[in-house]
């Protein structure tokens, strides 16, 4: 647990890490910022060919989200591209749980 803490920054919960920069190193950002949003954008490509397509987009999105978070958020000179994508992919969940509640209210 002390490791996932320090890949956390220090948070005492998930949400609490995501809205300013994190803290890490290089192992940080390649771990969490390419090959953890790879792994989960696999599974959303997964879901969308399985023609689950708002829970694939909000995967992927999720994806996009912990990507720019943590490889562009510990990149020094590129923190702007990191606080951009978050709010890009952070509407996008929005839209996409909208989404779910209008196929979950209207729909079903």
């Amino acid at each position: 647990m002390p490791l996932l803490r320090h890949w956390l920054g220090g948070a005492s919960s998930i949400s609490d890490g995501m809205d300013g920069p994190p803290e890490g190193d290089a192992l940080t950002q390649w771990i969490l910022g390419v090959v953890f949003p790879a792994i989960i954008g696999i599974g959303g490509v997964v879901f969308l060919v399985r023609q689950t397509y708002g829970f694939g987009t909000f995967v992927a999105i999720l994806a996009a989200f912990l990507h720019f978070h943590y490889f562009w958020g510990l990149s020094e000179e590129h923190v702007y591209v990191s606080v951009l994508g978050k709010n890009i992919a952070a509407l996008g969940m929005i839209l996409c749980f909208a989404y779910g509640m209008y196929v979950f209210i209207f729909r079903m």
